[in-house]
């Protein structure tokens, strides 16, 4: 049940705004996160912004049961010449036949800037995946521009505490890219070492693009992102893993302060047959934003659809964001 949860919950968190990896938000949304020291780094946005997110799916199992997930978070962002600050603090509470899990994750990113092309990004995020098991993540990386190409590179060291034991694994990003005032794109991989003790997944390789473009009251937004690899450790056959994870929208302005955002967000998992079900969410959203004076607050739709482990669902959900940019 808390990897059907889990996924749902990966669903309904698909509303809200994608951040960049390495290049910082060119977006005229000012509220959105980063989630990446390396864009961190390079940030000049000073904002406060609070999010919330219910989603709720009904199951076609017989008897069907309702999975009700909401996610609220807090977060905002401080910047001068040299240094640039973004926290967040989420909670995530998950309902499915009578039961209940409340999540949690802190997250602290910090960017420096020298006087020349170069950038240094330190973080730390808390993640609480489950009732028994922590994910502490610190961060490190830093960026510099040559020939008006920025290059990024960053280490994650993730360690996983469960109840009865530890682990860990490291991700390692390179990444490039260029922006401007209309045109922000970004590319890169991402290598997951092997896990130990506790954490029994094998090494996976993963690359992702990401793009904004603004044309007078057109505003456009992409990523994509692939991961492959073998699922755990150890397993002579039947162990190929793969997750495609694609995001498209297009915000309209409508008026000086009016906006609609519609868009859709895929998620097809594979994993090996002996491990589990594969699955493969659908959403589609829109959103209504008002903006002026510095305030911008969001208020959106969407409807998910697909196959969770093997288990089909489908339902609404609604978000609501509120941002405020000095």
């Amino acid at each position: 049940m808390k990897k059907l949860i889990s996924a749902v919950a990966l669903a309904a968190l698909s509303t809200s705004a994608y951040a960049n990896v390495l290049m910082p938000e060119i977006s005229r949304d000012g509220k959105t996160r980063n989630t990446s020291v390396l864009a961190v780094s390079q940030e000049k946005r000073s904002f406060i912004a609070g999010q919330y997110i219910s989603q709720s799916l009904e199951t076609d199992t017989t008897p069907s049961f309702d999975l009700d997930i909401t996610f609220t978070n807090l977060f905002g962002a401080v910047s001068t010449d040299t240094f640039s600050f973004e926290g967040s603090y989420a909670k995530n509470k998950m309902e499915a036949m009578g039961s209940e899990e409340d999540l949690a994750e802190l997250n602290i990113l910090m960017g420096f800037r020298t006087g020349g092309n170069l950038t240094l990004g330190l973080g730390l995020t808390v993640d609480e995946l489950s009732d028994t098991i922590d994910d502490t993540v610190l961060e490190a990386g830093g960026t510099i521009v040559v020939n008006g190409t920025t290059l990024g590179a960053s280490l994650a060291h993730h360690m996983v505490d469960a109840v009865l034991t530890e682990g860990d694994y490291t991700v390692l990003t390179l990444a490039f890219g260029k922006q401007d005032k209309s045109v922000s794109w970004e590319t890169g991989i991402q290598y997951t070492t092997k896990g130990n003790d506790a954490v029994l997944t094998d090494t996976r390789l993963g690359v992702f693009a990401n793009g904004t473009m603004v044309v007078n009251d057109v505003e456009l937004d992409g990523s994509l992102t692939y991961e492959y690899g073998d699922y755990l450790q150890n397993r002579p056959t039947d162990n190929d893993y793969s997750e495609l994870e694609i995001s498209l929208d297009a915000e309209f302005l409508v008026g000086p302060t009016f906006y609609i955002t519609p868009g859709v967000y895929l998620l097809n998992t594979t994993l090996p047959k002996a491990a589990d079900s594969d699955s493969s969410i659908l959403s589609v959203k829109s959103d209504f934003g008002y903006r002026a004076n510095g305030l911008d607050t969001t208020f959106g739709l969407s409807y998910s659809t697909g196959e969770i482990q093997g288990i089909d669902a489908d339902g609404v959900g609604f978000n609501l964001n509120v941002g405020y940019n000095f």
